[in-house]
């Protein structure tokens, strides 16, 4: 869950940072952060499976795995988006 909430807060930064903006009401980017945290642990999934699909060495063991690794993305992209809430 700490890394979902690290990466959730930097890309969330990284964003802004590129795209020169902030959003604004404070929810609107605590909810942004949500998004974002549960969207790169998505990808990060779907770059695990592409690894299983092309090479011997398994990342992933089976499915229990997987939704475990999204539950706590969630629960690590909600507490940055609470972070993001109070903090930004």
């Amino acid at each position: 869950a700490f890394g979902s909430f690290a990466y959730a807060l930097f890309f969330y930064e990284l964003l802004s940072q590129l795209l020169h903006t902030s959003v604004t009401p404070k929810l609107f980017a605590a909810i942004m952060v949500v998004f974002t945290g549960m969207a790169v642990g998505a990808l990060f999934e779907m770059i695990e499976y592409a690894i299983d699909a092309k090479m011997p060495v398994k990342t992933q063991r089976n499915l229990k795995d997987t939704d475990m690794d999204l539950i706590y993305d969630a629960i690590g992209s909600v507490a940055a988006g609470m972070t993001a809430f109070f903090m930004l």
